[in-house]
């Protein structure tokens, strides 16, 4: 007697294939699975939750209808990120073509949640530690800025992050290196000027 999975515990490429086949709920729960880390992923890309359920939405509907030309045999997970990165860099693009977002509108956007076992004052600090550090990164240029979120938020390894952005691990690895460079070197002037 065969014994059917919920749709829960299917894998992304059998959902894949279910939906192919015309059961809808299929793609809902592949979305379910995936929203949560994309919208993560692009909010700190763009900096704006707006945004960034905007382009979730959008990655979403570009993943469903370009699902007849998925590769069963490739990850669901790193190509529908691919599809959000690629509308972020679209989305700061037409930003900055009619004024890149402002430091003040950065540092308005929300700060994790703070440790709850840490005084009032290790708090206020921790969360202007945190402050500092997304207004540095939000000004990191879009490709930079892509793989410091993947490694350093979403714990991603560089063949991770080389699978889903399409570019090879030593540009990874040197774009890495580059971000936080510019990083040390934001955090160091920013610390000069206090």
């Amino acid at each position: 007697m065969g014994e059917t999975r919920t749709q829960a515990e299917q894998s992304d490429a059998d959902l894949v294939r279910m939906c192919l086949a015309g059961d809808n709920s299929a793609y809902d729960e592949l979305v379910r699975r995936h929203q949560r880390l994309l919208y993560n992923f692009c909010y700190r890309m763009l900096g704006s939750g707006e945004d960034a359920s905007d382009v979730v939405q959008e990655a979403f509907v570009k993943a469903y209808r370009a699902l007849p030309c998925f590769r069963l045999d490739a990850p669901f997970g790193p190509w529908v990120h691919r599809i959000a990165h690629n509308l972020c860099i679209d989305r700061h693009r037409a930003r900055c073509r009619t004024g890149c977002l402002s430091i003040e509108e950065v540092s308005e956007t929300g700060s994790e949640p703070a440790d709850e076992s840490a005084s009032p004052p290790e708090i206020a600090e921790m969360d202007e530690l945190g402050d500092t550090l997304r207004q540095a990164i939000a000004q990191l240029p879009p490709k930079y800025r892509a793989v410091v979120i993947m490694r350093h938020f979403e714990g991603l390894d560089i063949k991770e992050i080389s699978a889903t952005l399409r570019i090879p691990e030593g540009t990874v690895k040197a774009s890495l290196h580059r971000a936080r460079r510019m990083l040390r070197e934001k955090l160091a002037h920013l610390e000069a000027t206090l």
